[in-house]
């Protein structure tokens, strides 16, 4: 009877646990937030939509993932080393552990060239993301469900100024944990830095592949106009100023589309 009534208590443990997730989903974690602001803590003046969609895709983790694919891809040899990076790097997105508002204002005062109403709108943006998580960790104490598999790309150019400056104390004052990592996850952090603030990076598409094909099919309609402009005789447009500073004319819309080619091709596979 004893063992009847443990069984029980577990799988009553275990529903409230299911439930709990299933209240943490994107869109209830959403509304959670909100119904927090509205119990006690300041809401939106205005009344308008919160400062960043909870539902964005992909999310944090899947947007890790094809990163760290792409610097596989350019640096095979790296691939275990590149793995431990991201590992790495999700584990301080999870952890949450992000200022408090008023310490971030203290953090980072406002620069001159800001104005008031963008110093405000910063301000707002953070607090809202400090409550999101907060929220989060209130209603799973566990930490079972990541924040990396909750939230997107808004949330993490809130908070990734501190999640890069955890990651480079910790490496300055010698953590063994990061030891194997010593001397790529700066290069690495960079690289994800650019990603992330970059609103063509691959990486972040909501859908990698539709964005593979068109890009795809924007290079066929090139090679078509570039047919056309031979047809023409029109030779002199099929030449492009080279971006990396060369001579103008230096590189073929062919080179280029073939280059581009190529690199899509590398991360595709």
């Amino acid at each position: 009877q004893q063992q009847q009534q443990q069984h029980r208590r577990r799988q009553q443990q275990q529903q409230r646990d299911d439930s709990a997730c299933d209240d943490i989903s994107v869109t209830a974690a959403h509304r959670g937030a909100t119904a927090a602001m509205a119990s006690g803590q300041q809401q939106q003046q205005n009344g308008s939509a919160p400062p960043f969609a909870l539902d964005e895709q992909p999310t944090i983790a899947v947007a890790v993932k094809n990163f760290f694919a792409e610097q596989v891809a350019q640096q095979f040899a790296a691939a275990s080393v590149l793995q431990q990076c991201a590992r790495h790097l999700l584990l301080t997105i999870n952890a949450g552990d992000i200022m408090h508002p008023v310490k971030y204002g203290e953090w980072r005062p406002q620069a001159d060239e800001q104005s008031g109403i963008d110093r405000l709108d910063e301000i707002s943006r953070y607090t809202y993301a400090h409550r999101v998580v907060t929220t989060v960790r209130q209603r799973l104490g566990d930490k079972s469900q990541k924040l990396s598999a909750l939230l997107g790309r808004s949330y993490l150019r809130i908070v990734f100024p501190q999640v890069r400056q955890q990651l480079q104390h910790r490496l300055e004052a010698g953590d063994p944990q990061l030891q194997s990592v010593q001397d790529h996850m700066r290069d690495f952090l960079d690289t994800f830095q650019r990603e992330l603030f970059n609103d063509a990076s691959l990486a972040w598409a909501e859908d990698v592949q539709a964005t593979l094909q068109a890009r795809a099919e924007e290079r066929k309609q090139r090679a078509e106009q570039m047919k056309a402009l031979i047809d023409s005789g029109d030779f002199a447009s099929l030449y492009v100023p080279d971006t990396a500073g060369g001579a103008e004319g230096e590189n073929s819309v062919e080179e280029v589309v073939a280059d581009e080619e190529e690199e899509d091709s590398e991360r595709a596979t």
